[in-house]
C-alpha cells in the first residue's frame, strides 16, 4: 500500500479535480476501478489511504500521469532542461519532450515502487563540484578520481559501470528507445528519486557507456539540472566540457592508458591501430573515444583518429561485457517491479503502465526475475 499519510487531503483533492476534468461522476469512476462509491468518496476526502493499484487505475482512467497526482512525491524533472539544439537543428521538439517525459515517468516509477515495497535508500553521494571555467579539465580529472575511489575500482577498466552506479551511488539507469538517434541520453535528479538516467537503446553499448559517464559528470557538477545529451558537435558550455572530460577521465584514466601503451610498445616494438582497437575493447569504450583520449594525452599524434577512420577497415567487436539481457536493460527498477508483482501488489497491466512497457516486455522482465532463478536457496 502506498503511504500518503503526509498529504492525504491534498492527494484527494487532486484526484477529485482530475475526475472532474475527465467528466466522470464518482459513481462512474468507482465502478470503472472496481470499488464502492463510498470508498472513492473517502479517498477524495482524504479519509482513506490510496492503494498503489488504485492510483495506477485512476491515473489511466483520468488520462493523466501518476506523477501529476503524486505531486508531493513526483520526480519534477522538466523544470530546467538543457539541450544543445545548435548541434542538432533538425531534432524535433516532440522528440525532446518525449525524452523528458519518459525520464519523468520512469523516475516516478522508482519512487512509487520504493514506497510500495517499503524500500529506503541512503547513499552518501560525493558533493558536487563548483565549476571553474579556468580549471574545468583539472576539475574533471579530480572528480573522476573521487568517483573511482568511491567505487573501489582503482585505475582498472569499468565494464559494468551501470551496475556499480546503481549499487554504490543510488542511480536508476534505464535503457529505452528515445525516439531520435541524436539523443544519446537524458539525466535528471530529485531528492525523492535520486539520480536517474535514460540511455538510448538504439545506440551501441560503447556509446551508451560514454553517455552514462557524461551524465554522471552532470551528477558530479550541475546535479539538479536536467540534461539531454546530444553526443555530437562542439559545445563550449562549461558544464558540457566538464561532463565530457569527466567521462573520458573516468572510463579511460590517464595512468592506466600510459601504462598500457608502454606495455604494448615494449612487447611489440611499436604501437598500432590494432592496439587502439584492443584497448577500446578492454576499456569498454568506442574506438573513436579511445583514439581521441590517446590524442589528448599525447600518446598518439593529433589527428590519428581521422587517419584511422579513413584507412582502417572495421574489425568485429563483441563487447561481451555488454551482453543484452533483461537484467542489464531494467536494473534495479526491474527487480522492484518483479517483487511488487510477486507480492500481488501490481498486475501485469499496471506494471506496463507504470514502467512504460508493453505486455510482452513486462512478461519478459517477470520471466527473467521470477523464473527458475527466483527459487529460494
Amino acid at each position: 500500500m502506498t503511504d500518503h499519510r503526509d498529504h492525504p487531503d491534498k492527494l484527494g483533492e487532486r484526484l477529485r479535480r482530475a475526475r472532474g476534468a475527465a467528466g466522470l461522476t464518482q459513481d462512474q469512476a468507482a465502478t470503472a476501478i472496481g470499488v464502492a462509491r463510498t470508498t472513492l468518496v473517502a479517498i477524495e476526502k482524504g479519509d482513506r489511504r490510496l492503494k498503489m493499484a488504485e492510483l495506477v487505475a485512476l491515473a489511466a482512467l483520468y488520462q493523466v500521469s501518476s506523477a501529476s497526482l503524486l505531486q508531493a512525491e513526483r520526480a519534477d524533472l522538466e523544470m530546467r532542461p538543457q539541450f544543445r539544439r545548435a548541434n542538432h537543428p533538425g531534432l524535433s521538439e516532440e522528440a525532446v519532450n518525449g525524452a523528458i517525459t519518459l525520464l519523468e515517468r520512469l523516475a516516478t516509477a522508482t519512487v512509487e515502487l520504493d514506497r510500495l515495497l517499503g524500500h529506503t535508500s541512503a547513499h552518501d553521494a560525493p558533493p558536487p563540484v563548483r565549476l571553474d571555467a579556468r580549471r574545468v579539465y583539472d576539475q574533471a580529472d579530480d572528480a573522476a578520481l573521487v568517483v573511482r575511489s568511491r567505487l573501489g575500482v582503482g585505475i582498472a577498466p569499468i565494464p559494468h559501470l551501470a551496475r556499480l552506479l546503481e549499487s554504490e551511488l543510488g542511480f536508476h539507469i534505464f535503457t529505452r528507445p528515445l525516439g531520435a538517434w541524436q539523443i544519446s541520453g537524458v539525466y535528471g535528479y530529485t531528492p525523492q528519486s535520486g539520480p536517474c538516467v535514460v540511455l538510448n537503446a538504439a545506440h551501441p553499448p560503447s556509446r551508451r557507456q560514454f553517455t552514462l559517464g557524461h551524465e554522471l559528470g552532470h551528477f558530479m557538477s550541475t546535479r539538479d539540472v536536467v540534461d539531454i545529451e546530444g553526443g555530437g558537435g562542439e559545445d563550449n558550455a562549461v558544464a558540457e566540457r566538464f561532463a565530457n572530460a569527466f567521462s573520458a577521465s573516468l572510463l579511460m584514466p590517464a595512468p592506466a592508458l600510459r601504462g598500457r601503451v608502454a606495455e604494448i610498445t615494449d612487447q611489440s616494438g611499436k604501437f598500432t591501430v590494432a592496439a587502439i582497437f584492443f584497448m577500446a575493447e578492454e576499456f569498454a569504450v568506442s574506438r573513436e573515444s579511445m583514439c581521441r583520449r590517446l590524442e589528448t594525452l599525447g600518446l598518439v599524434r593529433t589527428g590519428t583518429w581521422d587517419v584511422v577512420r579513413r584507412r582502417s577497415p572495421e574489425l568485429p567487436i563483441t563487447h561481451r561485457a555488454f551482453d543484452e539481457t533483461p537484467f542489464t536493460r531494467h536494473g534495479r527498477l526491474g527487480l522492484s517491479a518483479a517483487q511488487a508483482y510477486d507480492r500481488e501488489l501490481l498486475s501485469e497491466g499496471q506494471l506496463a503502465e507504470l514502467l512504460v512497457l508493453d505486455r510482452v516486455e513486462v512478461r519478459e522482465l517477470l520471466d527473467a526475475y521470477l523464473g527458475d532463478v527466483d527459487e529460494e536457496l
